[in-house]
């Protein structure tokens, strides 16, 4: 996210609202009632403009709160493997943390969390899903020889294993077992 400021240097927030004709692009303020609006060409050079806003401006600690959001966010969907407290805290070394309060900490790491929930697929919520999602999929290993050998809707059991594997099973001589049976 880019932050542009007025003429006057203060801190108004505009978002990329729509490409016009000839390249042109359309900035409008973020406050849905203000009528402000900027154009650019593709030499990101100020064709056109209208600058009277109808609000106060933000303050800096919005706009630090805001970049600092969308700079972890962004990071958080990039390396989803990396702890979303690791990701906090090598930002907050780099970041104007003075104007942080402890309640927007908690709203960034709601946002981390709902950032990375939106690009990881949905949990099944029932052995139906389930079934239906491993019909749908093709578990190949890398002979490619199919993985998935029982997906049994009426008995809710799922097996994978491969029949090479299977083979050696049956030719083994002693087989140890470990597991909770109930």
């Amino acid at each position: 996210m880019e932050v542009m400021k007025s003429e006057k240097n203060k801190t108004f927030k505009f978002r990329f609202q729509e490409l016009l004709n000839n390249d042109i692009q359309r900035w409008c303020c973020t406050v849905k009632t203000c009528k402000c609006f900027l154009k650019f060409n593709n030499n990101s050079i100020c064709i056109d403009s209208f600058k009277d806003h109808n609000h106060l401006q933000l303050s800096e600690q919005i706009i630090n709160r805001q970049k600092l959001n969308n700079n972890l966010k962004r990071k958080a969907v990039d390396d989803i493997f990396t702890r979303p407290s690791k990701i906090i805290h090598s930002e907050l070394k780099n970041a104007d943390v003075e104007s942080l309060t402890t309640q927007d900490v908690k709203l960034i790491k709601r946002n981390l969390h709902n950032a990375r929930a939106s690009i990881l697929p949905k949990l099944p919520a029932t052995f139906l899903e389930l079934h239906n999602i491993f019909d749908k999929m093709e578990f190949n290993t890398n002979k490619n020889e199919n993985f998935l050998l029982v997906n049994s809707k009426e008995t809710n059991i799922v097996g994978f294993s491969t029949l090479s594997n299977l083979k050696v099973l049956c030719d083994s001589d002693t087989i140890f077992v470990d597991g909770t049976f109930m």
